[in-house]
C-alpha cells in the first residue's frame, strides 16, 4: 500500500492503480472494511489525476458507503469529498457546496488537523464556485492557519485556497496568496507532483503585479514538469494562464479543453 502512494507521488499513476486495486481487493477479502476504504480513497485520488471522473466518483461512493457501515466520520467525510470534487469539476457548483457543508459537518469536532484543513479548503471552494465570496475567504483562512501546523502541507487544498485568495478583498488576499505558495512548495518539496501547482501559483501571483516576463517563466517551469508526471489537469490550466499573459493561442497536448475552462479564458 505505501508504495502505491509513492509511485502516484513520483507520477507513476498507472503502477499506482494497479497496486491499490489489489489494496483494495485483499482488504474486501479479508472483510477489513477499515483498509478497503483508505484504498477506496486512495484509488480516487490516483484516479483524479488520471482524470478518470467515473472512477473517483465510484470509489468516493465506496468510501462513504465503508465508512458509513464503520459509523466512522472521517471515512464519510472522505467519500462526500471525492464526489464534491468531480461536481465542482463539473461545474455543479450549488450540489458541491452543500455536500462541502456536509463535509464541514462531519469533522467539525475532530482533532485530525490533516482531514480539518482539507474540510475548510473544499468548502472554500466549493462557496467560491458557489459565488459566496466572504464564506470562502473566511474558510481559506482557517485552512492557511491550520495548514502552518502540517508538515508536509496538504496538496489539493493549498491551490485552493490560493484561487479564494485571488479572489478576496486585494490586501488580506496578498497574505493568503502568498501563504498559500509557500504552503504548495513545502508539499511538493516531499511529493514532486506539486511543483506545477507551485509554479502555478507563483506566475498568477507575479501576473497580478504586472511582472509578464517572470509570470510566463513560471508558467514554462510548471507546464514541462505537468507534461513529465502527465498531469493534464495541471497542464490545461498553465496553458491557458500562459495564453492569457502571451500572445498566442493556447496548445493542449493532451486533448481539448474542458468546456468550464475555456470559457474561463
Amino acid at each position: 500500500s505505501f508504495s502505491a502512494y509513492i509511485l502516484a507521488a513520483e507520477g507513476e499513476f498507472e503502477r499506482s492503480l494497479l497496486g491499490v486495486s489489489k489494496w483494495i481487493e485483499k482488504s474486501t477479502q479479508d472483510g477489513d472494511m477499515w483498509q478497503a476504504a483508505l484504498g477506496h480513497s486512495s484509488r480516487a485520488a490516483t484516479r483524479l489525476l488520471m482524470e478518470d471522473l467515473d472512477g473517483v466518483m465510484q470509489d468516493g461512493e465506496a468510501c462513504l458507503q465503508c465508512g458509513t457501515k464503520l459509523q466512522n466520520p472521517i471515512y464519510m467525510a472522505s467519500g462526500i469529498a471525492w464526489k464534491l470534487i468531480v461536481l465542482l469539476r463539473r461545474g455543479e457548483a450549488s450540489e458541491a457546496y452543500q455536500l462541502a457543508q456536509e463535509v464541514r459537518r462531519l469533522v467539525a469536532s475532530g482533532h485530525n488537523s490533516v482531514v480539518t484543513v482539507s474540510a475548510h479548503g473544499l468548502l472554500s471552494w466549493a462557496a467560491l464556485c458557489a459565488s459566496h465570496h466572504a464564506e470562502s475567504a473566511s474558510e481559506a483562512d482557517l485552512a492557511l492557519a491550520r495548514m502552518q501546523r502540517i508538515s508536509p502541507a496538504t496538496p489539493a487544498n493549498s491551490g485552493r485556497s490560493a484561487q479564494s485568495a485571488h479572489e478576496s478583498d486585494q490586501r488580506a488576499a496578498d497574505k493568503r496568496l502568498q501563504l498559500a505558495i509557500f504552503q504548495m512548495a513545502r508539499f511538493a518539496r516531499v511529493f514532486p507532483i506539486g511543483w506545477p501547482q507551485v509554479f502555478l501559483g507563483i506566475g498568477r501571483y507575479l501576473g497580478m503585479r504586472g511582472q509578464r516576463r517572470a509570470a510566463l517563466l513560471a508558467f514554462d517551469l510548471g507546464l514541462r514538469l505537468a507534461r513529465r508526471y502527465h498531469l493534464r489537469t495541471e497542464e490545461r490550466l498553465l496553458t491557458l494562464w500562459q495564453h492569457k499573459l502571451g500572445d498566442s493561442p493556447p496548445v493542449f497536448q493532451g486533448g481539448s479543453f474542458p468546456d468550464g475552462e475555456s470559457r474561463r479564458k
